[in-house]
């Protein structure tokens, strides 16, 4: 379910790219201090994106400085001066949320998917058990609509809006937390929700040849059976590129702060990039 909100890079500015790298290792090392070393592992560009969104709409920012990375002591990385709130929130929601994307893998299908999952349960059960206390309401709220999610995949439903919906409204739910006025809280519902939404189809897609062979739960296959691969495809990228500018639309309403031209390169170039790779196989190699 992860690595699809990344950056388009090569559009960057230099002073944007070091920034965008300078949250994604603050949020590497904050991971560790709070959850544990293995816990680095599960790091990935939606959370990094997640905290980015957040500091976004932060009053202030420390700034950046230079240290050394855990895993190669030889390089210097960008870090947060001062740890912020929305770090740590980010790093809670990447534990509670990689530990039931494991869960999740433990039911597929696929012998390779299980012993993965099954290897990385034990030290992710105990960092989630850290992010619960942490994080209760955000627990419970993950909880529940994985669970709802998981009834779904186990009934093989056919409605590809039905099976993404509980996705999308985690999403929504993590996006429009701690927002004070109701007028935020509605933009990053929104924006969250079709981000979730957008996310769900394009694992789905990007898993669409694998379950096919393994016959492991894919709403694309159900929803769009009886048509051609290339049909489905088409079906699948309108659906996409729709979702993506509903989600555009939610983000533009907002205000920010800072690290917007990192915002804008996500939402309208980043999210084509990886589209275009899904489409062409490439993520997965």
């Amino acid at each position: 379910m992860f690595g699809y909100i990344q950056t388009c890079k090569e559009e960057l500015k230099v002073r944007e790219f070091e920034a965008y790298k300078g949250i994604y290792c603050s949020l590497c090392r904050q991971m560790g201090k709070e959850y544990g070393l293995l816990t680095r592992f599960s790091l990935s560009y939606d959370f990094t994106f997640y905290a980015l969104l957040r500091m976004a709409r932060e009053e202030r920012c420390a700034g950046f400085r230079k240290g050394r990375c855990v895993f190669n002591p030889l390089a210097k990385c960008r870090f947060l001066k001062e740890t912020s709130a929305s770090l740590s929130l980010a790093a809670g929601v990447a534990v509670i949320l990689v530990y039931y994307s494991i869960k999740d893998k433990l039911r597929d299908q696929a012998i390779k998917s299980r012993i993965k999952a099954a290897a990385a349960y034990l030290p992710f059960a105990r960092a989630h058990r850290k992010a619960r206390k942490k994080h209760p309401e955000l627990e419970r709220i993950a909880a529940q609509i994985m669970t709802q999610q998981a009834q779904l995949e186990n009934d093989r439903c056919e409605s590809l809006d039905k099976a993404a919906d509980p996705t999308a409204r985690l999403l929504g739910a993590l996006f429009s937390y701690g927002e004070e006025s109701e007028s935020d809280r509605r933009i990053f519902q929104r924006f969250g929700y079709c981000m979730g939404k957008w996310v769900y189809l394009m694992d789905a897609l990007d898993d669409l040849e694998e379950d096919r062979k393994t016959g492991d739960y894919n709403p694309f296959l159900l929803a769009y059976a009886g048509q051609s691969m290339e049909e489905l495809r088409e079906n699948a990228r309108a659906l996409l590129n729709v979702t993506m500018a509903e989600a555009a639309a939610a983000m533009e309403l907002a205000e920010y702060r800072r690290f917007k031209p990192i915002i804008d390169n996500v939402i309208y170039l980043g999210s084509v990039q990886m589209r275009d790779k899904v489409f062409n196989q490439e993520k997965k190699k």
